[in-house]
């Protein structure tokens, strides 16, 4: 009867510590965020209420995470560009332009 006793726990300790295993791996699992949160938001917002910002303040975003744009590619794009020129609303020098509809 103690042989099985310790079968059992021991084969519960396995199954304990494989769903702690598998629970923190989803959790420190890399995630994408769509920007603005829908498909199509990539534009100018049609008010501060419905601004980019205020949608990047609301998420959290860890290392490892990739933000994914997706627009019409036709007729927007994504530049990415440095802190300074964010802040001065400069696109003359961007360091990068993506305009396939889908970008990461």
């Amino acid at each position: 009867m103690a042989d099985f006793s310790r079968n059992v726990l021991s084969s519960s300790s396995v199954v304990v510590a494989a769903v702690l295993f598998f629970l923190l791996l989803s959790l420190t699992e890399a995630r994408d965020h769509l920007v603005g949160a829908k498909t199509d938001s990539w534009k100018v917002p049609s008010s501060e209420s419905d601004s980019l910002n205020r949608w990047a303040e609301k998420s959290r975003f860890l290392i490892g995470d990739s933000l994914v744009w997706k627009y019409d590619g036709k007729t927007d794009s994504v530049l990415e560009v440095s802190k300074r020129d964010y802040v001065a609303c400069n696109t003359s020098s961007p360091i990068a332009v993506h305009n396939d509809g889908n970008t990461r």
